[in-house]
């Protein structure tokens, strides 16, 4: 749809894209890097009313993923590794930059390294909405159900200062590093600042290591506001955050408002059903094995290195190393003894048919075999299993189930609750 000049409704679904943010210029010291060519953004949409859905960004870059002064723009269910970047300018994952109205939703950005960014000078973060030029033009932000895993960046910062107050919810960052830009050595906060009031609402904050041992730097700006008034999906936990009280207690694996996706498929904002909370299972991430392989071929010798000289970045690691599973490192990030993830139930006469898939990433071969609950009478055991069953037939009136996988070190919890259908 072209209005004006402007494509709008524009839809970039299941795209991946390694990052080149140096228009082909090796941008190995200061003067270069400020080259304009030298700080681009791995996938970036320029206007209009655009989505990101189910994308993935890799490599080298600016930011991985941008929406760049748009009306109303989406990114959705899409993923960010930052491996190198190239420029002078920000470094980040997801950027919203000067967007009028933007929905960041069910997002994840992980194993991101700060190592190999050299020429930086100013923080952008892992979902960051810059504003460079146009901090006093009206913006309409919103974050909704980020997963941030072993990152060694800042969450975020956020310099937009008109407009209705920024809101996240259901955002999880666990084992983030802050780190200190190596330009001008500026340290952002722990977690997030903003330069605006910013609403956080039933999230999970772990891990958040200072950077080198610092000791002066707050998990957030003076401009967040932890809303923990809603008590239908529980408070914001904090759980070894540097400088920051332990509140709340560390979910078994990932919280329960991350286990379903919100926002309709194939939507644009405003469209209905944008923001509505979906029935439809995030885990197992869809196309997970193309994603990871996409990323695992990622390999840099000779990377820029902070301070100098070069460091090898090799992209056969952590949620995308050879033998795992993206779905499962995130489960197993917290607790190890992961569940498995796609369990089904289907009504056969006057039994229950209960199948399941075993696990396909590097815990496999500690499983050492299965339980079946009825969940709806208080997590009944109905039987247990070899490692090499994976169906079980239940003649009881057991109306809902979960399958627990058994490890040397005792057993996993459950991931869905499933009922007969």
């Amino acid at each position: 749809k072209n209005s004006g000049g402007i494509v709008n409704h524009l839809l970039i679904d299941f795209v991946g894209a390694a990052g080149a943010g140096t228009g082909l210029r090796e941008c190995k010291n200061f003067s270069e890097a400020a080259s304009g060519n030298c700080s681009q953004a791995g996938m970036r949409i320029n206007a209009g009313t655009p989505l990101f859905q189910n994308s993935y960004d890799w490599g080298r870059n600016r930011y991985g993923i941008m929406t760049n002064y748009t009306d109303a723009s989406v990114v959705r269910r899409s993923f960010v590794r930052l491996d190198e970047h190239r420029g002078d300018q920000p470094y980040g994952g997801f950027s919203n930059y000067c967007d009028s109205k933007h929905l960041s939703q069910d997002n994840t950005v992980f194993d991101s390294l700060a190592i190999a960014a050299p020429h930086y000078k100013h923080f952008a973060g892992l979902e960051a909405y810059p504003a460079t030029g146009c901090e006093q033009v009206s913006a309409d932000l919103k974050s909704v159900g980020l997963l941030a895993v072993n990152n060694e960046l800042s969450l975020s910062n956020l310099d937009s200062k008109a407009g209705s107050d920024n809101e996240w919810e259901n955002v999880v960052s666990y084992d983030s590093v802050a780190t200190c830009t190596p330009q001008n050595t500026s340290c952002a906060k722990l977690l997030i600042q903003a330069d605006k009031p910013t609403h956080i609402k039933n999230s999970f904050f772990g891990k958040a290591k200072r950077f080198e041992g610092r000791n002066s730097d707050n998990a957030f700006g003076d401009s967040i506001i932890l809303d923990n008034s809603d008590n239908r999906n529980g408070n914001n936990i904090f759980v070894d955050v540097a400088g920051k009280d332990n509140q709340g207690q560390v979910p078994e694996y990932l919280p329960k408002q991350q286990l379903y996706f919100s926002g309709k498929y194939d939507t644009f904002y405003g469209d209905n059903g944008y923001e509505t909370q979906t029935s439809t299972r995030r885990w197992p991430i869809p196309a997970e094995d193309i994603i990871a392989k996409q990323m695992r071929s990622y390999h840099e010798a000779e990377a820029l290195k902070v301070g100098g000289g070069t460091v090898d970045i090799n992209g056969d690691r952590g949620a995308t190393r050879s033998g795992e599973s993206m779905s499962e490192y995130f489960w197993g990030y917290i607790n190890s003894k992961v569940p498995p993830l796609v369990v089904r139930v289907k009504k056969i006469g006057a039994s229950n048919r209960v199948a399941w898939e075993h696990l396909s990433g590097a815990q496999r071969d500690k499983v050492l075999g299965w339980k079946v609950i009825c969940v709806n009478r208080n997590n009944e055991v109905l039987s247990s299993l070899s490692v090499e069953t994976l169906v079980y037939i239940d003649n009881s009136t057991c109306k809902e189930y979960g399958v627990k996988a058994r490890y040397s070190s005792g057993d996993s919890g459950i991931a869905y609750i499933e009922k007969a259908n």
